[in-house]
């Protein structure tokens, strides 16, 4: 039912639900069933059947069934068969390896739940979105996204972007009633609340909602490449090309031999050539590495909603953090009151009649207030709203003013919700026949439109109270309080009530002071970035005094800090900003277009920026960033679809631990990139020389199709779950345009040219045309290979820290998945029914032996260079 000019009595009768109480569980659970999960049914973003069809268009995988339909054509059926269960393999591993990849981000999707603030059972809760119901009656605030299509049951200054829905471009101004026939009085499933707040009953949910019928079945757009994915995907096609260059020059080489370029011999040799060279899966592993690093990232507290972030953590420069919340507890607990020149202490009971001026503060804090409060069993509060609004409705409960109790003796008449420039809010109300206009705000602001304070009686505001109100403020800010002033007189009846005009010549009732506590560990988490070269900075809308007490019990600033304010920054030209950050950590009394410029000037002086935030008028700061951060308690849905990291406990901890879990993920990228680089290196030199040099081929074709398959696979893959390395947090942010490879060239090309020198010289040593020896030959240096890069794959843990630094044992899995992979390999030298299809013979323990200390010893050479390269790093370090 649609209820298009329908009495908003006649609907809440029809939804049987009430606007004070909110539907009962039985209405509830019986909703639910029949209307289902508020919900619009999405494609299914992978299919088990398409991941697997996948793995036949990979580009080697072609070249590999290509290689088996050549060795059946010449009848090299073993040849063919162990070729196609090296197919069969890769295909089951890149499957289970993109599934799991697809499983995590899918996961990952499913912990970004919307919530909504309902009336239930008399009560205010949030909810999950999908819980909601024809019937419920949903608060809306500044800031939210609407969560189904709803029928307004009050509002103050509604206005609804509906862009997402209709195309307006501005926001519509809502209203009790639909005098225009333009909907007024609905609300919009996928629009969001700008400015404002009201009450609003719920119509229709899910796929029966307007943007339900637009789109019954939408599809998430596929991400882009990220830049290291593009990175990847340019260096892959310059290996293939090298690959394919190797593979041609392994045909004319055959040529100058005399050989058919048809000889299947040849060609399955520059199949195998070909094979060696490219890494198998890099893109797969690549974004594999990638998820699960999200997904552990996740349940630190941090959810990336966009994977290009990851990479983009590890190069942060700044951080612009809030203050409220962030670096503190977000516990708004008024602590100290002060009325005609008195402070009162607040424990856990209060009595406001005490005095005339202590029990107004106290009833006007409750009255002027959009906030929710809810006792748990425990004894603690549940807040829903602003926190600082509801620190005030606490102190209410304390001193016997209930909100409900307290409304429902007067009669509101007109509120003005909080605006950022006035910073206050505002309500007039009737009480007793009296007209009343209150407001609550910024002490400097509410002493700007003050005129008199409360005393014994209204008293005229002279210069000397007005110094003792600021010195009281400036007092109490120092100590790291929260300072919220109130403000109240009565006024005439009016048809319409205008702030500009009746918010003039208040009488000033006293100051709250409001303590929120530093959160426990970020001092820690601050010091940690620091010694990363990560620059902490906080952008407030808080006293500077405030700001600068919180700052320094978390150790953001030292004692001489200065603090840039708003003000100064609105008089500013953009290069005068640009100039003046560098030179501040400490942000106060901004709002969002501040905000917004601090960012820019950041980024203008090349600096790599994540900023946090929460409001509507955020939004536009954090998609503006490099990491743009949304708190996931106080966030408002605008910030979080803006926002490219959402922090589910709104607390700064968890950003310093995502930086660093994005720094472990690309440097197990990079890792994992520059092992499949090195260990693929040997075999197209081996076979290149072999020719050269006239020389049987040291290694057959199939050996070099079971090495990549046995190497490249899952140890190769163990090194993208790398614990972090202990100087991780100790490094410079990476330069963003960093190629991944930097700093690896070194290793690469070290590891390779010793393990080509020594397959080359082990089969030059122990191959005798004379004995016959050849595939004994062969298996010493097939086996040899695989040894070497099982090795090869410890010291890519890192690239200056040993492994006995490390620890062997600090992968456990990376240990288990070395020891199957040479498992395997015991299986191919010695099983009579694989030696003939892989052409190997059982090795003596000698040889064994002989290949262990080989291998042994280039490890250990590759270890001790780390040391080496390292001491003369810390050499030059100390002459420059």
């Amino acid at each position: 039912m649609l209820y298009k000019n329908v009495k908003i009595e006649d609907v809440l009768t029809s939804l049987r639900t009430n606007p004070r109480t909110g539907l009962t569980q039985g209405l509830i659970k019986e909703r639910l069933e029949k209307y289902g999960y508020n919900e619009i049914s999405q494609k299914k973003n992978f299919s088990v059947l398409g991941i697997f069809i996948r793995q036949f268009y990979d580009f080697l995988t072609l070249i590999l069934i290509i290689s088996t339909l050549l060795a059946f054509f010449v009848g090299k059926i073993p040849t063919a068969i162990a070729i196609i269960l090296v197919v069969i393999a890769n295909i089951i591993l890149g499957f289970t390896m993109e599934y799991k990849s697809e499983k995590s981000l899918e996961a990952l999707k499913k912990m970004i739940k919307d919530k909504t603030r309902v009336i239930r059972d008399e009560k205010e809760q949030m909810i999950d979105s999908a819980l909601i119901v024809p019937g419920d009656i949903i608060v809306i605030e500044e800031g939210q996204q609407i969560p189904a299509d709803a029928r307004i049951i009050e509002e103050i200054n509604l206005k609804v972007d509906q862009s997402a829905l209709t195309g307006e471009s501005a926001p519509v101004q809502k209203d009790l009633l639909d005098t225009k026939g333009d909907r007024a009085d609905s609300l919009f499933l996928g629009t969001t609340a700008v400015t404002g707040h009201g009450k609003a009953v719920v119509i229709t949910t899910g796929e029966e909602t307007e943007f339900g019928k637009i789109a019954k079945s939408l599809s998430e757009i596929k991400e882009p490449p990220t830049p290291l994915q593009k990175q990847v995907i340019r260096l892959s096609k310059l290996i293939v090309l090298i690959g394919s260059v190797l593979a041609g020059l392994i045909l004319l080489l055959g040529l100058f031999e005399g050989k058919s370029i048809l000889n299947h011999q040849q060609l399955i040799m520059a199949l195998s050539i070909f094979v060696s060279v490219v890494p198998a899966g890099l893109l797969v592993v690549m974004t594999l590495t990638l998820a699960t690093g999200v997904h552990r990232m996740a349940k630190e507290k941090a959810i990336i909603k966009k994977l290009n972030s990851v990479e983009t953590l590890g190069s942060t420069q700044v951080i612009c953090t809030d203050k409220t919340g962030t670096l503190t507890d977000n516990k708004m607990t008024v602590k100290k009151v002060w009325v005609a020149g008195n402070f009162f202490n607040i424990g856990g009971s209060f009595n406001p009649k005490q005095s005339i001026e202590l029990e107004t503060l106290v009833k006007t804090g409750v009255i002027c207030n959009s906030a929710e409060v809810i006792k748990t069993k425990e004894g603690e509060w549940d807040t829903l709203g602003d926190p600082t609004e509801a620190s005030l409705l606490v102190l209410g409960e304390k001193s016997g003013y209930i909100e409900k109790e307290t409304k429902d003796k007067i009669n509101i008449l007109k509120e003005f919700s909080f605006e950022q420039k006035l910073r206050r809010r505002a309500v007039v109300y009737e009480d007793g026949g009296e007209i009343f206009f209150s407001a609550i705000g910024s002490p400097e602001n509410i002493l700007e439109i003050s005129s008199y304070y409360m005393d014994g009686g209204k008293k005229v505001l002279d210069d000397k109270y007005k110094k003792l109100i600021k010195d009281t403020f400036h007092s109490l800010a120092t100590n790291g309080y929260r300072i919220i002033a109130l403000s109240t007189k009565k006024i005439e009846e009016e048809r319409e009530y205008e702030r500009e005009k009746i918010g003039k010549e208040m009488v000033f009732i006293g100051l709250v002071a409001i303590y929120d506590p530093p959160r426990k560990g970020v001092r820690e988490a601050i010091d940690k970035c620091r010694a990363a070269g990560i620059r902490t900075v906080m952008i407030t809308g808080d006293n500077e005094l405030t700001a600068l007490s919180i700052a320094r019990e978390v150790n953001l600033v030292d004692g001489n800090q200065k603090v840039m304010l708003g003000a100064n920054i609105e008089k500013m030209s953009d290069d005068e900003l640009k100039k003046a950050v560098n030179n501040y950590n400490i942000f106060a009394r901004t709002m969002p277009s501040h905000k917004l410029r601090i960012v820019e000037s950041f980024q203008a002086n090349g600096k790599v920026v994540a900023v946090t935030g929460d409001g509507v008028n955020d939004a536009i700061a954090i998609k503006e960033a490099d990491i743009g951060i949304a708190m996931g308690i106080r966030g408002t849905d605008v910030s979080k679809e803006a926002s490219d990291m959402i922090i589910t406990d709104d607390n700064f901890i968890s950003i310093s631990k995502a930086v660093e879990e994005g720094r472990i993920i690309y440097d197990n990228i990079k890792k994992f990139i520059q092992f499949l680089l090195t260990a693929n290196g040997i075999e197209a030199p081996l076979i290149i020389f072999a020719i050269i040099l006239g020389i049987p081929m040291p290694i057959m074709p199939l050996h070099i199709l079971w090495i990549n398959f046995i190497t490249d696979s899952v140890p190769a893959i163990t090194l993208g779950i790398e614990p972090g390395a202990k100087e991780i947090m100790k490094r410079k942010p990476r330069p963003p345009k960093k190629h991944i490879l930097k700093g690896s060239g070194a290793f690469i090309i070290t590891a390779s040219f010793l393990g080509f020198i020594v397959s080359l010289f082990l089969f030059k040593k122990i191959y005798d045309p004379t004995l016959g020896n050849l595939v004994y030959a062969q298996t010493i240096v097939f086996t040899f290979i695989v040894i070497y890069k099982l090795f090869l794959v410890f010291s890519a843990k890192s690239n200056s820290e040993t492994i006995f630094e490390l620890g062997f044992f600090s992968n456990k899995k990376m240990v288990l998945a070395v020891i199957f992979s040479f498992a395997l390999q015991l299986v191919v030298v010695y099983w009579g029914l694989l030696q003939g299809v892989f052409s190997t013979k059982s090795i003596s323990v000698f040889s064994w032996a002989y290949i262990f200390i080989l291998a042994m010893a280039l490890f250990l050479l590759i270890e001790f260079k780390k040391v080496i390269v390292r001491k003369v790093k810390k050499l030059n370090k100390k002459l420059n």
